[in-house]
């Protein structure tokens, strides 16, 4: 799961630096920018990580969608391929593998 999204991490840098634009390298200046909550301090349990980890992927999803649109306006084809084709369709399957770990049935047998 993290690799592939520090692969789409990547992606989407190169793009932006394409583009011209600056991308932010620095974990604390990320932290900074994100509209996703940050986690509690110290520990919690699986499922309630799990369920801050699929609305995290919710709102990135919902973001993409809104790039994907303007992308779409401006022509410019090469994001809109990138946000559709490898972004927005990873964070789907991503929720649907994450949210098939919050249904209420047991995994094993006790």
């Amino acid at each position: 799961h993290a690799g592939e999204q520090l692969e789409l991490i990547d992606l989407v840098a190169e793009r932006v630096q394409s583009l011209g634009g600056l991308a932010v390298g620095d974990p604390r200046q990320a932290a900074e920018l994100t509209t996703i909550e940050r986690a509690p301090d110290g520990a919690e349990d699986v499922r309630s990580m799990l369920a801050r980890l699929l609305d995290a992927h919710e709102i990135v999803i919902e973001k993409v969608r809104e790039g994907i649109e303007a992308s779409e306006e401006s022509k410019d084809w090469g994001t809109n391929d990138l946000l559709m084709g490898d972004v927005l369709r990873r964070h789907e399957l991503q929720v649907w593998f994450i949210a098939e770990h919050l249904v209420d049935v047991e995994l094993v047998d006790r």
